[in-house]
């Protein structure tokens, strides 16, 4: 700013000593009027350059603001597209999974008379990936149904030192639900169908499942 205002100065100042010159020059009356018009011109040139550079300034100074502000909202735009468009996807993949999860029941239930059933699914989510949408892991939980329940008789029973752990136990509740020919057949079904290695299936039996479970 300082710079500005010296230069603005010696300029006038310039001016000022060429009108001088130029008066000297020509001391006739007549032509001084044309001097000192040119000479005024001159002078109110040299006068408002600076303040016609101040304005121009700050218009660069607005667009530049302006310009900042476009920036700032497209950024953000673009920022919510993405947020969105990772909220569809997200929506899109779970309505995905409910649907392929209420397919399974459907065929399980035929496959499991009497029998409660849950799924739980996880699938390939990366877009990137050839097996997007495909089954990763199957986990199923089973339970007897309500009416099964019903016809059941609890049978009392004395237990004389209990030597059998959790996975006996396990073991023998999925005995009592299904066999190992109806495990197999089951476990070949998603193999099958949705291509799911037979390590990545489980199978689990519960007292109960829930009403979600329910068929």
């Amino acid at each position: 700013m300082i710079e500005i205002l010296s230069s603005w100065v010696q300029n006038i100042i310039y001016i000022v000593i060429f009108v001088v010159f130029l008066e000297l020059l020509f001391p006739d009356n007549f032509m001084q009027k044309y001097v000192r018009m040119v000479s005024g011109l001159l002078i109110i040139v040299v006068i408002l350059t600076p303040i016609t550079k101040l304005f121009s300034k700050n218009f660069n100074v607005e667009n530049a603001i302006s310009q900042n502000y476009v920036d700032m909202a497209q950024i953000e735009i673009k920022s919510q597209q993405e947020a969105l468009q990772s909220h569809q996807e997200d929506l899109a993949i779970n309505i995905y999974k409910d649907k392929i999860t209420q397919q399974i029941k459907q065929q399980l239930s035929k496959k499991l008379e009497g029998l409660s059933i849950k799924v739980e699914l996880e699938i390939f989510e990366d877009i990137e990936e050839d097996n997007y949408g495909g089954i990763k892991e199957v986990t199923l939980y089973l339970a007897r149904s309500k009416e099964q329940k019903k016809d059941i008789k609890t049978i009392e029973k004395i237990e004389i030192g209990k030597n059998t752990d959790e996975s006996q136990g396990q073991d023998s509740k999925k005995q009592d639900l299904i066999d190992k020919e109806k495990e197999k057949e089951i476990k070949e079904y998603f193999l099958d169908f949705y291509n799911v290695p037979i390590e990545n299936i489980s199978i689990n039996i519960q007292e109960n499942i829930g009403e979600e479970g329910e068929e």
